[in-house]
């Protein structure tokens, strides 16, 4: 979906990438642009981080990894009302009126409107005045409050710091989560061999355990986008006896957790 490599998505790329998410008639629609549409606003809607602040700038219309994880997330229940809302729409003309609501009434209290406030949307039977966009606002603020409760997928969550030092630590190894846990007596012994030998490459002072500068040596190396802050964070969740070092059984818990 990022032919230009330059780790942002457009509204335009997401329009053309997402749907080929969506073959093999996994929905009954074929048009995702008014879900992809919401999604991404969402996604750019969220509060940034102070790091995410200071690098966007006003003419910055894309999305960068950390939101298109929001963006994913927010595009699902966008999808589901995509679906509702072409069911309902009876005439294919992209507006709803009570008429058209009305069967949908007991989809729609699932989403918190009661047929009280669905009757009370429209001015009379049959006057096309519901549109999707406010259409999907309309049942989010009722589902969810005021608005899907999303969050960037960035460094500032531990979670993701896990992940994603982990992935470069075992590509570094030259292993994956799979073969770790085939339980094949093969990939079981190359593991363990690239595993150690991971090991050995961090700790290069050879005291047979991992302090924090070396953690923050070779996971800048790596890759340079770590932060000293990303770097202690990560280290303090892998040091599991809090004595200031990672042991080799420390270490492999933390690159398979």
């Amino acid at each position: 979906m990022d032919p230009s490599g330059n780790m942002k998505l457009s509204i335009t790329e997401c329009m053309a990438g997402i749907p080929h998410l969506m073959e093999g008639d996994i929905v009954p629609i074929l048009d995702f642009r008014q879900a992809i549409k919401c999604a991404f606003a969402c996604a750019r809607d969220l509060e940034p981080s102070k790091k995410k602040k200071a690098r966007r700038n006003a003419v910055d219309t894309s999305v960068d990894p950390t939101e298109f994880h929001a963006l994913l997330v927010a595009f699902r229940q966008y999808l589901e009302l995509a679906v509702l809302f072409q069911a309902t729409d009876k005439d294919g003309n992209a507006l709803l009126n009570y008429h058209e609501a009305k069967p949908a009434l007991p989809l729609l209290e699932k989403w918190g409107l009661s047929q009280k406030q669905v009757r009370a949307k429209f001015p009379d039977e049959w006057e096309q005045v519901l549109k999707f966009d406010d259409f999907a606002d309309w049942c989010i603020s009722s589902a969810f409050r005021g608005g899907l409760n999303l969050a960037l997928d960035d460094s500032d969550n531990e979670e993701v710091q896990m992940a994603a030092a982990a992935a470069v630590m075992t590509d570094a190894a030259g292993c994956t989560f799979g073969d770790a846990k085939a339980g094949k007596t093969l990939e079981e012994a190359q593991n363990e061999r690239k595993v150690r030998e991971a090991f050995s490459a961090w700790d290069t002072d050879h005291s047979g355990t991992i302090s924090e500068e070396e953690v923050a040596v070779v996971l800048m190396k790596l890759n340079d986008k770590f932060s000293r802050e990303d770097i202690t964070a990560l280290f303090k969740a892998a040091d599991g006896n809090k004595d200031g070092v990672v042991d080799y059984e420390e270490f492999t818990q933390w690159l398979f957790k």
